[in-house]
């Protein structure tokens, strides 16, 4: 994420514009060193103004932007060597290759409609 969208997402969260869904359930995924880990979050292609994101939060650090996407269907892919965010058929999957301690956090997908910030899905990643 670059400076600016950081910064609007901290603002976002700390006014208290930023809110759950019904029943957010934060689940832990343990997983070895090596293995590869899939993360999905649900994504509603009706929702043509809404942005999804992967964002990966660790204590003592800012929060760090792994992809983004539009709600509806588009083709875009953001990937590194180690992470890929892309959508697939009503979801926005996070694909984490050959997972390292490094990795270890919270990852959250979070929902932003104008100035309307919603949390989706939250998952520990705790690293064996």
């Amino acid at each position: 994420m670059n400076e600016k969208m950081l910064i609007i997402f901290y603002f976002l969260v700390t006014a208290g514009v930023g809110r759950c869904k019904d029943n957010l359930i934060v689940e832990t995924k343990t997983v070895n060193v090596g293995d590869d880990v899939t993360l999905t979050c649900p994504r509603l292609t009706s929702e043509h103004s809404s942005w999804l994101y992967w964002v990966r939060f660790v204590p003592g650090y800012w929060p760090e932007f792994l992809g983004g996407t539009y709600s509806f269907n588009f083709t875009n892919v953001i990937e590194t060597a180690h992470i890929t965010a892309k959508q697939g058929p009503g979801t926005f999957i996070l694909y984490i290759s050959n997972v390292r301690h490094i990795d270890t956090g919270l990852y959250y997908c979070v929902k932003v409609d104008f100035l309307n910030l919603t949390f989706l899905k939250g998952e520990f990643l705790r690293i064996k």
